[in-house]
């Protein structure tokens, strides 16, 4: 029998049997293995995995496997474990979660992938003025104050229904 080393992996390898009795020996049978490497799988997720709070996130992977059982802090929000295209649920709080999937194929190997799911805070906007009842005039300024929490989010900030004559100051 052919021996392998210690951490030595062959890809394919021929084996060869027969038997010999009383001098005549049987047909030479032939059986060749493959040594197949781990499968690699890919998570795929729209909005490559960032979202904001109350959104759900399509899950999915790149290939086809016969099966798969996803796991890690983001499993509790999927709306199944062993589907192959779940969706991460719109409930899910305000985090980063980790995804992890362990796959199968029909001949049984085994394979894994991981990704993160960011899920960000939809901002609070509120507007407020000094004084609420302004009579239409073009010499004094109507200041408005937009406050956004929370506070320390970077975005961009869009005016509406603000005409030509209106000056905005940030």
């Amino acid at each position: 029998w052919p021996k392998l080393e210690s951490g030595e992996i062959k890809p394919t390898v021929t084996y060869y049997v027969s038997q010999v009795v009383d001098g005549c020996e049987s047909a030479i049978q032939e059986l060749t293995v493959t040594t197949l490497n781990e499968l690699e799988a890919t998570i795929v997720l729209s909005n490559d995995g960032q979202t904001c709070e109350g959104t759900a996130v399509d899950v999915s992977l790149a290939q086809t496997f016969s099966s798969q059982v996803w796991s890690g802090s983001a499993a509790s929000s999927l709306s199944s474990t062993t589907m192959a295209n779940p969706t991460f649920l719109s409930t899910a709080a305000v985090d980063t979660y980790t995804l992890d999937v362990e796959v199968t194929d029909a001949a049984g190997c085994k394979g894994h992938a991981s990704a993160s799911i960011v899920v960000n805070p939809v901002p609070v906007v509120s507007l407020s003025t000094t004084k609420a009842d302004n009579c239409v005039s073009l010499s004094d300024a109507q200041i408005i104050t937009a406050t956004v929490t929370p506070s320390d989010l970077d975005g961009t900030y869009t005016w509406t229904n603000v005409t030509n004559e209106s000056k905005l100051s940030a």
